[in-house]
Parts: C-alpha cells; structure tokens; sequence
C-alpha cells in the first residue's frame, strides 16, 4: 500500500542517516533500530544519539563547534508551518513563503496521503 512504501522509505532514510553519522553499517543499525521507536535515554543507551539535550544544548553546542562566544546572537528557524528552506525562501522573498504553503494545501486537497504530527521529525 501507498503508506507502507512511505513507512518503508522514511525508515531507509533514517538508517542511511544513522549509517552515515554514526560508521555503522546497515545491518548493525538494522538490528539497533528494527523499525522501533526509542526513547532519548534508550537511544543513547543503543549509540544513536551522543548527549540528551532540547535546542537550548543544541544551540550551546552550535557556537561551541563554530568556535562563536557564548552570547553571539543565533537566528533560530523553527515552527511546524514549512521546512527550513521554505523558511529561508520566506525571509528573503514572503511571496515564497506563500507558494510552499500554496503547493502543500494543493497536495492535500488533491487526496495525497498526509502524515501529521504535534511535531517535526527532520
């Protein structure tokens, strides 16, 4: 079926990401992941995630690694409405903005499958 195959394609994704992060092969993050849903503790427990934190760590962590003070100023993209580049597109031209917004509500309209969530997996 139609969201099989996007289950299936999401779980590829994720394992090419892990593979690529974390020097696993697929067969060891096949056999950590198996299509289960950990949560951060059990992640970090099996090797996927290397410290728990929300965006403040993770903005810590962004100026410690580009060698930035702790008080440089950070422009943070966030929110469920569109994706980061959609966003980037909306700062320097709102009418992109508009279009991704445009093109999603015609996908959904036009009876593609959506997959919702109270939040962003990227």
């Amino acid at each position: 079926t139609i969201v099989r195959a996007m289950i299936e394609r999401i779980y590829e994704q994720f394992v090419k990401r892990v593979v690529d992060s974390r020097k696993l092969t697929v067969e060891q993050v096949d056999a950590i992941g198996g299509g289960r849903v950990w949560t951060g503790l059990q992640a970090k427990a099996n090797g996927l995630v290397d410290e728990l934190g929300g965006l403040d760590v993770a903005l810590k962590q962004a100026r410690e690694r580009a060698k930035l003070p702790d008080d440089a100023p950070l422009i943070v993209f966030q929110g469920d409405e569109m994706p980061l580049a959609p966003q980037l597109a909306a700062k320097l031209n709102p009418a992109a903005g508009l279009q991704y917004l445009y093109t999603g509500l015609r996908k959904t309209l036009n009876g593609s499958v959506q997959m919702l969530l109270p939040f962003k997996i990227d």
